[in-house]
């Protein structure tokens, strides 16, 4: 329904209106949805390549330990060398996991 010299109606006017902040809202999805996409797909392969780097040095781990114990198999016996080298490793774990309580009490105490 047209009123004076070709304008539209209120009613035309407002479904226009409407129209164009639905368009606008599903291109801000659209966006949105795109952005969140990359973002996971970044996580994934950070997750990815954290997961290969904590692999390889794991093997790495066991070869020194394995390369300790036949050191010490020279100068002791076998069942010494193992047990030092296991308690070694409970040694060297123990101090990683004081050390990780360390950094996360002292980034609570920064964020409060």
């Amino acid at each position: 329904m047209v009123h004076d010299k070709g304008q539209a109606s209120w009613p035309v006017l407002a479904a226009r209106a409407l129209d164009d902040m639905l368009r606008i809202v599903q291109a801000e999805l659209r966006l949105a949805e795109t952005r969140l996409k990359s973002i996971l797909e970044r996580q994934i392969a950070i997750f990815a390549t954290s997961l290969l780097a904590i692999g390889f040095c794991l093997i790495g781990g066991v070869m020194l330990l394995a390369a300790l114990v036949l050191l010490l198999i020279r100068v002791m016996p076998p069942w010494a060398a193992l047990a030092a080298a296991g308690l070694a490793s409970i040694a060297c774990g123990w101090l990683a996991r004081l050390a990780v309580g360390s950094i996360h009490s002292r980034e609570r105490r920064r964020s409060t």
